[in-house]
């Protein structure tokens, strides 16, 4: 008797687990969808919109200003900057802090000339509006280099010149 219920307990096991959707061979298929939109824009060192160091433009050493003294510095080195593919940027350089018909470095009330370009020749003035550099953005990290020149001009009193210019890049 005992052996009977075991056998109906065995046979109901089976019958149940038949039914259970897990012990099914059937299988299902469907679709995910996935989906990236790509917004046009610039990225500027891990997203930063203000206070940003492009870095310094340094002249060097000089003691006297009797030749042009030429500098380069890549605000990339400092910065990078990367727009996506096909999207236009500007990147502007006001006039400094010290500006009086041509931008100026100063020390204790002295000041000496300079000028900023956009060409290694230094024929193309860098600064705003249609002197503002224009470009297109690639989708890689772009370098953009300023160059720097102090023309020659009366020699000022020894010391450190400086000046600030705004960098703004716009996109």
């Amino acid at each position: 008797m005992c052996m009977k219920h075991f056998r109906l307990s065995g046979i109901a096991l089976i019958g149940l687990l038949s039914a259970h959707p897990f012990a099914s061979a059937n299988t299902i298929t469907g679709n995910l969808n996935v989906k990236l939109t790509i917004a046009p824009g610039c990225q500027v060192s891990g997203g930063a919109t203000s206070g940003v160091d492009f870095g310094t433009l340094d002249f060097g050493t000089w003691s006297l200003l009797n030749q042009n003294i030429d500098a380069q510095h890549d605000i990339g080195s400092q910065v990078s900057l990367a727009c996506s593919t096909g999207e236009p940027y500007t990147i502007e350089l006001d006039n400094g802090q010290n500006f009086s018909s041509t931008r100026q470095m100063v020390n204790s009330g002295n000041f000496v000339g300079y000028e900023l370009y956009q060409d290694a020749s230094r024929t193309q003035r860098w600064g705003t509006g249609a002197e503002g550099l224009t470009a297109t953005g690639n989708g890689a990290v772009q370098s953009h280099i300023v160059y720097g020149r102090v023309p020659v001009q009366t020699v000022q009193p020894a010391g450190t010149y400086t000046d600030m210019v705004v960098v703004t890049v716009t996109w």
